[in-house]
C-alpha cells in the first residue's frame, strides 16, 4: 500500500471526499500559526488572490468543497484539509477533470496567499470571532477553564485559536517560514474516489513536496491530568452563571475505557432524558444549558452548565452527587439502554457517510491500539459495570465558577 495514501474505491457515490492531514505537536505557537493560516487559504491563495476568485474557481468546479481547519487531539495537532467534489464520470463534461480537480486543489493548498493586505484581513476576522466568543458566557467559561486546567503547561491551554495576541502579531516573514516546515510534517491522505488509484497518483504528484513516509502514528497523544485539585471562581457581569467541574482520569485508558467515556457523558448530559437534564434543568429549574464532555485525549471529563446565579451551589451538588452515585452502581436502566441505541444508530448512520468514514480511519491511523476491529459490535457489548468502572478513575480536579 501507498505510504500514508489511503484512497478507497468510491462505487456508489456521486461525490469523492478526500481529507489532506498534516501533524504537529501541540504548541500555543503552532495553534495560533494553524488557525491564521487556515483563515487565509479559505479566504484566497496565490493563484486565486481574492476572494471572489477563489470563490469562482470552485464554484466553476461544479460547487467543488474546500475547506481547512486546525484539530487538537491531545498532544498533538493536526491541520485538516477537505475537499469535496462531483465525480467527473458523473458530469461527462469534457473540460471538468480529475486533473483540474487536484490541480486546484493543490494550489489552494501548496501556494498560500501571504500578502500583507490578506494577513491583515484574517488576523481581523479571528480577532472579530475571538471577541464574539468572549461575549459569549459559554464560550469564555471554556476558554478559562483550559488555561487554569493547564495553568503550568500553557502549550495545551488555548483551545480555540491559540494565543489571540500572536496571531494578531504574525507577519510575512513567519507565516512563510511556518508553510515551509508544514513540508516537514508527518501527512496522511484519506478519502474515497472513483478510480482511486489514479486519483492517488494524481495527489502525489501534485504533493510531492509533502513527507508522506514518515510515521503518522503517535506514540505519546494523551495528556494526564495533573494532580493539584483546585477550585476557583470569577466576577461577572453574565445574565447566566456558569458552572464548570473538570474530572480527570486517574491512569490511561484503554479502548473499552475510552468508548465507556462517550457513554458517561451521554448518560450525565447527552439530551432531556439524561441524568443531569433531569435533576439540574428540570427538577431544579436551574439551567439554561447542561452538558457533559468527554476529552479523552486530555484524560478529562467536563460537566458544564449555564445556570441562574441562585442555583449555582445546589447543581454543583448535584453534578458532583450524581458522578458518586455512578461509583456505587446507582445508574438508570432506561437511560442506559436508550443511549446505547442512539449511539449504535449514530455509529451505522455515520457509516453511510464519506466524512464519518475518513475521521474512523484518520483516528485509526493517528492511534492504532484504540481502534477497534468492529465498533458497531463493541457498542452493543457496552455494559453498565463499563461505566461503573470507568467512573471510578475519576477525580473532581477543578471546580471553575462564573458568578
Amino acid at each position: 500500500m501507498d505510504n500514508n495514501f489511503f484512497i478507497t474505491e468510491n462505487k456508489n457515490l456521486t461525490k469523492a471526499n478526500i481529507g489532506f492531514f498534516l501533524k504537529m505537536p501541540l504548541t500555543g505557537h503552532n495553534l495560533a500559526m494553524a488557525s491564521l493560516l487556515a483563515k487565509m487559504q479559505v479566504n484566497s491563495s496565490q493563484y486565486f488572490n481574492t476572494i471572489n476568485k477563489q470563490t469562482r474557481a470552485l464554484t466553476d468546479l461544479y460547487n467543488m468543497s474546500f475547506d481547512v481547519t486546525p484539530q487538537l487531539y491531545g498532544r498533538e495537532l493536526l491541520l485538516m484539509y477537505r475537499l469535496s467534489y462531483i465525480e467527473p464520470l458523473e458530469v461527462m463534461d469534457p473540460e471538468y477533470s480529475y486533473e483540474k480537480i487536484i490541480e486546484t486543489f493543490s494550489r489552494i493548498v501548496r501556494y498560500p496567499n501571504l500578502d500583507s493586505k490578506v494577513i491583515k484581513l484574517a488576523q481581523n476576522q479571528l480577532f472579530n470571532e475571538y471577541q464574539e466568543l468572549m461575549a459569549s458566557p459559554t464560550s469564555y467559561a471554556w476558554e478559562h477553564f483550559f488555561k487554569k486546567w493547564y495553568h503550568d503547561q500553557p502549550d495545551f491551554a488555548h483551545g480555540i485559536m491559540g494565543p489571540i495576541n500572536e496571531i494578531l502579531e504574525a507577519d510575512k516573514e513567519g507565516l512563510d517560514a511556518y508553510s515551509e516546515a508544514l513540508t516537514t510534517c508527518p501527512a496522511a491522505m484519506i478519502g474515497n474516489a472513483k478510480n482511486s488509484k489514479y486519483i492517488i497518483k494524481l495527489l502525489k504528484d501534485a504533493f510531492s513536496d509533502y513527507d508522506f513516509e514518515a510515521k503518522f502514528t503517535s506514540s505519546n497523544l494523551v495528556i494526564e491530568m495533573l494532580p493539584d485539585p483546585f477550585t476557583d471562581e470569577e466576577k461577572r457581569n453574565f445574565e447566566q452563571a456558569q458552572m464548570l467541574l473538570g474530572f480527570g482520569y486517574n491512569g490511561q485508558l484503554n479502548k473499552k475505557e475510552r468508548l465507556a467515556g462517550k457513554f458517561l457523558a451521554r448518560y450525565l448530559a447527552g439530551d432531556d432524558s439524561s441524568i443531569l437534564f433531569r435533576k439540574i434543568r428540570e427538577q431544579l429549574g436551574a439551567a439554561y444549558a447542561v452538558d457533559a464532555d468527554n476529552y479523552v485525549n486530555n484524560s478529562l471529563l467536563l460537566i458544564s452548565a449555564g445556570l441562574s446565579h441562585d442555583k449555582l451551589e445546589q447543581a454543583s451538588k448535584i453534578a458532583q452527587e450524581e458522578i458518586d452515585n455512578i461509583k456505587a452502581g446507582d445508574i438508570d436502566q432506561a437511560i442506559f439502554k436508550k443511549i446505547k441505541k442512539a449511539i449504535y444508530n449514530e455509529h451505522q448512520y455515520g457509516l453511510d457517510r464519506a466524512g464519518y468514514r475518513i475521521m474512523l480511519k484518520l483516528r485509526a491511523l493517528l492511534m492504532p491500539e484504540y481502534a477497534f476491529d468492529d465498533l458497531g459490535k463493541s457498542i452493543r457489548q457496552m455494559q453498565i459495570k463499563d461505566l461503573i468502572k470507568l467512573a471510578n478513575k475519576l477525580t473532581l480536579n477543578e471546580s471553575f465558577y462564573i458568578k
